[in-house]
């Protein structure tokens, strides 16, 4: 007896499928179980539990927009594979704040799940670096330590925010994705759980990965004609989409997009609104590219894919609801899922998001990326100086500001023997006019013929300069005592740098440390790519005299070449660095002009940013002050 006892912890669990698992001992973090309900695109038929389940795919690539679950749904599979087929697992993400947040958040679910709490050790003995059952281990891994991936032999693994993964700088590895993958190479069936929100189109892991496998797509039904389908965005050219009325100028407004968005069938063209969301989106089935819908067995299956039970998915060729044959029927697995498939979501806050973000380079980037899960495609501009100049030169005469203008801001940057500069106005609709730009020769010149006059308003009062950021990332000696000693006139003169890796916003307050020639000074450090970005939306995509737009003074287009000409002498590159890995970077395009005009217009837009989000005034540390 004690014998069979002890055998039969040893026998192997009867099968089960990662759905009917879910359902059974899946939770959140917070407690709240599992729901098919909640996160319809898991579970449907085909789809990535199904892919989890079947033995002939090995990488899951989930290319998916925001708050869609694809992390969830990892930690789900990790837990059933614990509790049916304990084997070393692997967690990594980008960075080490990133991983241990989610493990927290494992640890909260792994609390609430009947068959492994108690397989857990007590509070007070567990790891953030690793996850330590009685039956198995999960290590805990970030992209930008090797050591913490290196020299670990797992079977399954779950790679987050794939598009994220940066190398340590000094580090001579391999990608670290690369590194990632070879943890299962001792394996010969393994599983690896791969996803995240895509970013740019050129360095995008995660769009690579999904292009190389099935490339499947979640069709849905019409609840009017029962047509499968997969939804988009609407492009007023072909039925189908999500529309949205515009107002009597025939413009968008973000407001009434959102009262009276909805879906337009592209079968039937029958207007669907909301209370038509669950029924679609839990009818849901995965199709494979290259494949079509039967719409009568895919409305078959999922009711049946519904019952407890089910034999697991043998991949395509199991799959009735499926027509033709897929492009691609390998060992990979992958999708894209935009947030128009998001139950928490309606219509109209699709659409009212879309046109919040439509005319700002840089939130449409984010629309792009975190809700349509598409990848952002920079693109070099054709537009020459002269159509540049066409479109930008305003009627106002040099240092007159608009009658718009409500501030002034400055952007300096500093070459070997010079000084450029840019003024920028700016009005309350974000338009913007540079009624400046030159090159002086010190610092002290700035001050005494920029930074202590006046500048008149075309009828209103005149305005003073608001604002001043110096690049100080060429040269910093003297930069730092110079805007010390404005600070102490009073006015808001502060360096900047641009920042060499991307942050979360456009600007990031900095204190300079101890060891540097002005301990506690505020520096700003730039993202250079949200900036960028900035500059050709504004320079390209914006009509002349729109909110938002930008224009310069007025003068003889020919003595505003060389201005022209640096707006346009930067692009996006891809280069791979030391490392083979892929990065985006901002270089002139003709080594023989410079760039420092657009490097002006820049900081001039930061600080902008800067003077009118301002936080509460930084105390600087009692160590960090000058005595």
């Amino acid at each position: 007896m004690i014998f069979d006892a002890a055998f039969s912890v040893l026998e192997p669990k009867p099968a089960m499928r990662t759905i009917d698992w879910a359902r059974e001992y899946g939770f959140t973090e917070t407690g709240q179980p599992y729901s098919d309900f909640a996160y319809p695109h898991l579970s449907a038929p085909g789809g990535p539990f199904d892919a989890a389940d079947c033995d002939s795919i090995f990488d899951i690539w989930l290319q998916w927009a925001s708050r869609l679950g694809k992390t969830f749904g990892g930690q789900i599979v990790m837990m059933k594979k614990a509790d049916h087929e304990p084997c070393p697992m692997m967690f990594s993400s980008a960075d080490e704040k990133l991983a241990v947040e989610i493990v927290e958040r494992t640890y909260g679910m792994l609390e609430n799940c009947q068959p492994l709490r108690h397989r857990l050790p007590p509070p007070n003995r567990r790891k953030q670096s690793r996850i330590h059952l009685k039956v198995c281990r999960v290590y805990v891994a970030w992209a930008r330590s090797v050591s913490t991936l290196a020299d670990k032999s797992v079977r399954f693994g779950h790679a987050n925010e794939i598009d994220k993964w940066e190398h340590q700088s000094t580090s001579k590895e391999a990608d670290p994705l690369k590194l990632f993958d070879d943890r299962a190479k001792e394996f010969p069936t393994f599983k690896r759980w791969k996803e995240g929100t895509p970013a740019l189109k050129q360095t995008s892991r995660v769009e690579r990965g999904r292009l190389a496998s099935c490339n499947a797509a979640l069709y849905v039904p019409c609840p009017k004609c029962y047509r499968y389908q997969t939804l988009r965005m609407g492009d007023g050219k072909s039925p189908g989409g999500i529309v949205w009325d515009h107002g009597a100028s025939g413009k968008s407004d973000k407001d009434k997009a959102h009262k009276t968005a909805r879906y337009v069938c592209r079968h039937c063209e029958a207007e669907l609104y909301d209370d038509s969301r669950g029924t679609m989106m839990r009818n849901g089935v995965w199709v494979p590219d290259g494949c079509g819908c039967d719409d009568d067995k895919a409305l078959a299956t999922v009711e049946k894919w519904r019952e407890p039970g089910q034999e697991p998915w043998r991949g395509w060729q199991a799959s009735p609801w499926t027509t033709g044959e897929p492009v691609r029927d390998g060992q990979d697995w992958g999708s894209q899922l935009s947030s128009l498939y998001a139950l928490a979501r309606s219509w109209g806050d699709v659409a009212r998001e879309f046109v919040e973000c439509k005319k700002n380079p840089q939130n449409l980037r984010n629309f792009v990326n975190q809700w349509l899960a598409e990848t952002w495609e920079i693109t070099r501009h054709k537009a020459t100086w002269e159509q540049l100049g066409q479109k930008l030169i305003s009627t106002e005469p040099r240092f007159v500001c608009p009658k718009w203008a409500t501030q002034l801001t400055m952007g300096v940057d500093r070459q070997a023997d010079k000084f450029p500069w840019l003024i920028a106005a700016w009005g309350s609709d974000s338009r913007c006019s540079a009624i400046g730009y030159g090159e002086c020769s010190s610092l002290s010149e700035i001050n005494a013929k920029l930074l202590a006059r006046s500048y008149e308003r075309d009828g209103g009062a005149s305005l003073r300069i608001d604002y001043t950021l110096i690049d100080s990332g060429f040269r910093p000696d003297g930069i730092y005592e110079f805007c010390r000693k404005r600070q102490q006139e009073g006015r808001e003169v502060w360096p900047s740098k641009g920042s060499s890796v991307a942050l979360e916003s456009d600007y990031r307050k900095s204190l300079l440390g101890r060891n540097t020639s002005m301990p506690g000074m505020i520096l700003y450090m730039i993202d250079t790519i949200r900036t960028q970005l900035w500059m050709e939306g504004v320079l390209h995509t914006m009509g002349k005299g729109e909110p938002g737009s930008v224009s310069i003074h007025a003068c003889p287009i020919g003595e505003h070449q060389e201005f022209l000409e640096q707006l346009l002498n930067d692009a996006a590159v891809t280069e791979l660095d030391s490392h083979n890995n892929a990065r985006e970077s901002w270089d002139r395009i003709n080594t023989n002009i410079p760039n420092d005009y657009r490097d002006c217009w820049r900081n001039a837009y930061a600080a902008m940013l800067v003077s009118t989000t301002r936080r509460k005034k930084v105390t600087i540390p009692a160590h960090m002050r000058r005595t």
